[in-house]
């Protein structure tokens, strides 16, 4: 199955398959980080993320979706999510231009913890956002369970 964003990327929660093949035949490799490789699509518009090992690097894929979900009043601040697969293995956000930065302080989010000059791009509007939200502080009590 395939967003209605785009034709040709896989719905969320879509298998791993069906985004393995999207990178195979739609994006090129861009570069690999400590935990995931990031590849472009072929028109230029979205980037793929790819956890590296599957049991201990999808949680930073998972951390970025649930983020975006989450944070809604941070969302215009953060790179937009496209797509995922169900085993969080891949996410699809928009390409960002990474060489475009801003000309004063960038206003993280205050749950944002890798704040890295490089981590900030500018989208097709304009806008500056984090392209790497992965690494966060739980703000306050919010690990704690009403069940606990």
């Amino acid at each position: 199955m395939t967003s209605l964003l785009d034709s040709t990327i896989p719905t969320h929660f879509a298998c791993d398959d069906d985004f393995a093949a999207y990178v195979e035949n739609e994006c090129t490799f861009l570069k690999k980080g400590s935990s995931r490789k990031v590849y472009a699509s072929k028109d230029g518009r979205f980037v793929v993320k790819r956890a590296i090992n599957k049991k201990k690097h999808m949680i930073c894929n998972w951390i970025e979706v649930a983020a975006f979900l989450k944070f809604e009043k941070d969302r215009p601040k953060l790179g937009v999510i496209r797509s995922w697969s169900a085993s969080g293995r891949f996410l699809v956000m928009e390409r960002l231009d990474m060489e475009a930065r801003p000309t004063g302080s960038f206003p993280y989010p205050t749950w944002v913890s890798d704040r890295k000059p490089k981590n900030i791009g500018k989208g097709e509007d304009g806008a500056y956002r984090i392209c790497d939200y992965a690494v966060i502080n739980v703000p306050g009590n919010a690990q704690k369970s009403d069940f606990a």
